[in-house]
């Protein structure tokens, strides 16, 4: 990751930017928050953002989210 000039991340981070902001901006808190051999690359903004699609599924622990698979995840990035 260190090499390249592209850093892909949630979409989460697109969707509460005025919160991250407030934390001091996109690039300090993947600073914080990434693993330890790329804090420094994280932490410099040097990069281009890309916003990987969200997968619904994952913290849901209703049904929905037990059962939410690859294929749900294809689809629902298809018809968003």
């Amino acid at each position: 990751m260190p090499n390249e000039k592209r850093l892909e991340i949630s979409s989460i981070f697109k969707w509460f930017k005025g919160d991250f902001d407030k934390g001091g901006g996109v690039p300090k808190v993947l600073g914080m928050y990434a693993p330890q051999n790329a804090r420094a690359f994280a932490a410099s903004g040097g990069y281009e953002i890309r916003y990987l699609a969200y997968n619904w599924g994952l913290n849901d622990q209703g049904p929905h989210g037990r059962n939410y698979t690859r294929t749900n995840l294809i689809f629902d990035n298809i018809f968003k």
